[in-house]
Parts: structure tokens; C-alpha cells; sequence
């Protein structure tokens, strides 16, 4: 089938935005290819183009005038599918500069050349500018992000290796698992492929999704099944997530709900079971007794919370337990704030 028997349906579109130029340029060139006119746009290919007056006196025995008739009637053709594919006034300002007298049409390779120069860089500048954008892209699911990736590439003439992709990509990911993976990609003997790589992550996201495992990927926010850590314990309905200052357990509930407390069971916390109604004789604090009273028995401060006072204490170290309490930090969410001090 002849080039000019071909529909010139799927005609790509450009909207004159040079955020889609890039996308524009790529269809175009494709689709010249299918019409056999790829060497409309290729600059030293047109040097042997003929002029308008030129072509006109062609003859159509010689091998070298039927050459030079096929570069005219392919860069003729090029040009009529870039005017069709314009919605705005941008492009069709570039290829008519491109029209004189010797070639009415315009000239192809030219009208590209000017969309590359204009609208995808390759100068230092648009290095810099690539390299920002790049590791302005947030990664949650890998094939968005690949996507994401291809988006900012396609708006630039500068060339980004998939390795300094996947190297980008590894300061992005929280998950231990995804950053094993790219690190053993990277390793490999094979050449690095950063679609391959989204594809294998995706899937760890996808089962992660359908099982409801832990799965550090949104932002490097964790994401549980609801009930992993929500309703458990003995509360078996609360959605307090932190640890029970009373049972020290993740029962679902703070301190002062806490089933156990209520139904009197004794617990690890401050109150030396459940006696909430008590003031201790030693600190003058209501809810528990002199005998379960931290600052008099320091020995009985559950580890929990022994471990969080060495960390966030630590030029406090050995100064002694009340010094210590005091500059724990109150944090509500961890039921801490109900405690013995």
C-alpha cells in the first residue's frame, strides 16, 4: 500500500502548550514514519529536497530525479498533516515562517526542529530544570509514578538514564521493602529498566492493598487493615491506638476507659488495680495508693515508660526519676498524661 494511500486518521493534535509538545512532537514523528515521509523531517535527508520550479521539471525515468520527487512530495505531505493537526495559533505561526516561494509548503524538518527548540530544551538550563521536576514528583503508587516520570522526560530534549531515574526514585520510597528491591535492581548485571521496576513494585502494592498487610508507600504513611490496631485487647471495640496506661496493653482504649480498670482488675499502670477513687498519701494524687506510687517506688514505673523517658531524657540520665517525669513530654495520644508522674 502506497504512503499516499494511508488514512490520516489519528491525526496527533498540539494545542500550542509546551506541556504537550513533547507528547505532540513523539506522535508526530511516529505517524510520518507509518506515511513513509520519515525523511521529511530529517535535515540532511531534505538537503537533496528540490524546489518547487525544480520538481516541476523532474523527470520520472531517472533514478535521481524519482529520489528527489519522493523528498518534495514526503515533505509536502508532512506539512499538510502538521497544519490539520493544529488547535491553536502557535503552530501554525512556526510552519508558515517556514513557506517561501521555492517551498510553498513549508519545510518540515524545520517546523520540528523550532518545536524542540522552543518547547523542549536541552541547554544547561533545562538540565536544571528537568532535575527539579523530577524530584518534585511524589511517589505512592508506582505506576503513577512511572508515568509521572515519563510526563516530565517527554518536555525535555535532555537525556535521563533509567539508572539516575531508579537513583531519584530511591530517596522517595519509605518501605524497607521497596528500597531492598530497587537496591537489588540496582545490583543486577542486567541494564536497569525503571518501568520493569514500577511493574515489580506495583505488584507489591497491589497484594499489600488485597491482603491488608503493613505497607509503608503513601507518603511514608503506614497503612493497616482497621482492625490491626484499633479494636483489639480486652477492650474489643475501642479506636484508641496507643498503648492502655493501665493494662499496658493496645486494648483499644485510654486509661480511664479501659475495661479492666472499670471492672477492677489490676493493671501495670498508675493505679495499682483499678482503685481510681484513691489519693495516694505520699504524692496526694488521686488514683492510686501510696504502695503503687511511683515517686516513692520508682521500681514499679512500667518499662514502657521507662524506655520513653531514657529516650527523650537522656542529658537527664541517672539524675534521678523525679527529675526525669518532669521533662517527659505529655502526649495525650499515648494515654500518658493520666499516669502516676
Amino acid at each position: 500500500m502506497s504512503a499516499d494511500s494511508k488514512s490520516l486518521s489519528g491525526v496527533p493534535k498540539w494545542d500550542g502548550k509546551q506541556a504537550t509538545a513533547g507528547m505532540y512532537i513523539s506522535k508526530l514523528e511516529a505517524l510520518l514514519e507509518y506515511h513513509d515521509s520519515g525523511d521529511a523531517i530529517d535535515r540532511s535527508a531534505m538537503a537533496n529536497c528540490p524546489t518547487k520550479s525544480e520538481y516541476d521539471q523532474l523527470g520520472t525515468v531517472d533514478t535521481n530525479d524519482i529520489q528527489k520527487a519522493m523528498l518534495y512530495r514526503q515533505n509536502k505531505r508532512a506539512c499538510a498533516i502538521i497544519v490539520l493537526g493544529q488547535t491553536s495559533d502557535h503552530g501554525l505561526a512556526i510552519i508558515a515562517k517556514t513557506k517561501t516561494s521555492d517551498h510553498p509548503h513549508g519545510l518540515a524538518h524545520e517546523f520540528v526542529e523550532t518545536m524542540k527548540r522552543k518547547n523542549k530544551p536541552k541547554d544547561t538550563s533545562a538540565e536544571i530544570e528537568m532535575e527539579a521536576e523530577l524530584h518534585g514528583v511524589k511517589f505512592q503508587s508506582a505506576n503513577d509514578y512511572y508515568n509521572d516520570i515519563v510526563a516530565v522526560t517527554s518536555r525535555f530534549e535532555v537525556t535521563k538514564s533509567d539508572t539516575e531515574l531508579i537513583k531519584i526514585m530511591s530517596t522517595k520510597v519509605q518501605s524497607t521493602v521497596f528500597a531492598d528491591k530497587i537496591l537489588m535492581h540496582l545490583d543486577n548485571t542486567n541494564p536497569d529498566d525503571l518501568e520493569q521496576l514500577c511493574n515489580e513494585i506495583s505488584k507489591i502494592q497491589r497484594l499489600a492493598r488485597t491482603t491488608g498487610k503493613t505497607n509503608r508507600d503513601n507518603g511514608g504513611k503506614e497503612t493497616n487493615l482497621a482492625s490491626a490496631e484499633g479494636g483489639g485487647g480486652s477492650g474489643g471495640g475501642g479506636k484508641f491506638k496507643g498503648i492502655c496506661g493501665h493494662c499496658n496493653k493496645k486494648c483499644g482504649y485510654m486509661r480511664k476507659d479501659c475495661p479492666l480498670r472499670k471492672q477492677g482488675n489490676g493493671g501495670s499502670g498508675g493505679s495499682g488495680g483499678g482503685g481510681n477513687d484513691k489519693t495516694c498519701s505520699h504524692c496526694n494524687k488521686k488514683g492510686h495508693e501510696s504502695k503503687d506510687c511511683w515517686k516513692l517506688h520508682p521500681e514499679k514505673i512500667p518499662q514502657w515508660i521507662k524506655d520513653k523517658m531514657n529516650n527523650r531524657s537522656t542529658e537527664a540520665a541517672g539524675a534521678g526519676v523525679e527529675v526525669m517525669l518532669s521533662q517527659v513530654e505529655v502526649d495525650e495520644t499515648q494515654d500518658f498524661w493520666e499516669a502516676c508522674p
